[in-house]
């Protein structure tokens, strides 16, 4: 009987551990398992969907890193326009290898088409679309 007693209790204590290490394995991994796209917002700039010629534009980067290219594209795909490289980027938390970053873009009507609709796309680590394009909006000249 009494070693009945000890499989059970041994039993008990390695499924305790392994809901105990699977609840926490994110922090014990340094986080290397999340991989959360980045999320682009304007700020600063729009009204209404729109951006208008001659304009500065601040964008939030979170879920983002340091030197992480943001191009600026129409909105079918059919051309980019602009790269952002984030570099005013701060941990989310000490320790964390996701950063929030603060961006800002002047917008003129030399290098974008009045009425067009441009939308801003996130690139992983190799070049590639990482989410789906986001922020999107409609340029106009004054």
């Amino acid at each position: 009987m009494d070693l009945k007693n000890n499989k059970i209790l041994i039993s008990a204590i390695v499924v305790v551990l392994v809901v105990l290490v699977s609840y926490n394995f994110e922090s014990l991994t340094g986080q290397a398992t999340v991989e959360k796209p980045t999320k682009i917002t304007i700020t600063e700039g729009i009204s209404g969907g729109i951006i208008n010629s001659r304009t500065n534009v601040r964008f939030l980067l979170e879920n983002s890193r340091p030197a992480q290219r943001i191009e600026v594209d129409e909105a079918d795909g059919s051309a980019t326009r602009y790269y952002i490289e984030a570099k005013q980027c701060e941990p989310i938390k000490k320790g964390s290898r996701e950063y929030e970053c603060t961006e800002s873009k002047y917008f003129a009507s030399e290098d974008l088409k009045d009425g067009q609709r441009y939308c801003f796309q996130a690139k992983d680590r190799y070049g590639n679309n990482e989410g789906k394009p986001q922020a999107c909006f409609t340029f106009k000249e004054r």
